[in-house]
């Protein structure tokens, strides 16, 4: 076969794919394909998906009083050490203010007599700056306060961690003194926007660090002497 006829070939077999990828839609399954949602995979996202999703089925009260946080506040067995059954735990593991942002309209809702927030460790951990963190609880205070005009804020500072733990990224002097800064923005933040602050980390740092009698193994998160300290300190606003 000369070369004039092997080009004619290649283009009447060219011309012939073409045709049946047109009479099968291959260009629009492919579109649709890159298009579709992806898949989430992981666990975290799915956790997270799971858990907002869970919030937004359950239903609202506005005698309510709501914990928004990570996880260490998911871990905060409220209802049983406060033994009031009108907190409403919405803690998420791993989350940041983003996340947290982005979840407000169930909480809304509810319109709560009372809603305290917890957050931060994560965005730092995670390499998120101090500044994008409190633009983060900004956006949040004021969404809240715009949604809900007769419900109580309270911005908990951001508890300590261990200076070395499970997670590098986490258990390291750089996020402790990154804490030190961001808490110091929050509470100028709290008194500009009318927000009750509540001064958690002084009663769980020694050394610039997290108390070790109030850490589990992994540098971040608080057993049970932590959590029955934190309780004694938000006593007084409940």
């Amino acid at each position: 076969m000369n070369s004039k006829k092997l080009l004619l070939f290649n283009l009447f077999t060219l011309g012939l794919l073409l045709a049946i990828m047109v009479k099968e839609h291959y260009p629009q399954k492919v579109w649709h394909y890159f298009k579709k949602k992806p898949e989430v995979k992981d666990e975290k996202i799915q956790y997270w998906l799971n858990r907002d999703q869970l919030f937004e089925a359950l239903p609202h009260d506005s005698n309510s009083i709501v914990f928004i946080g990570t996880s260490l506040t998911e871990n905060f067995e409220l209802n049983e050490i406060f033994k009031n059954c009108a907190i409403k735990n919405r803690g998420i593991t791993s989350d940041v203010t983003e996340g947290i942002l982005n979840r407000l309209n169930p909480v809304i809702l509810d319109q709560p007599k009372k809603i305290f927030l917890e957050a931060g460790i994560n965005d730092l951990g995670k390499g998120y700056t101090s500044a994008q963190l409190v633009a983060n609880y900004k956006l949040i205070i004021e969404k809240l306060q715009k949604a809900c005009p007769n419900t109580q804020l309270f911005l908990q500072s951001i508890l300590p961690v261990a200076n070395k733990g499970q997670y590098p990224t986490y258990n390291n002097p750089q996020i402790n003194a990154a804490i030190v800064t961001v808490n110091s923005q929050l509470k100028a933040l709290a008194l500009a926007k009318n927000v009750t602050y509540i001064e958690l980390y002084n009663s769980f740092v020694i050394n610039n660090e997290l108390n070790s009698k109030y850490v589990i193994q992994d540098g971040i998160h608080l057993n049970g002497e932590a959590y029955k300290l934190w309780a004694e300190l938000l006593k007084p606003y409940l």
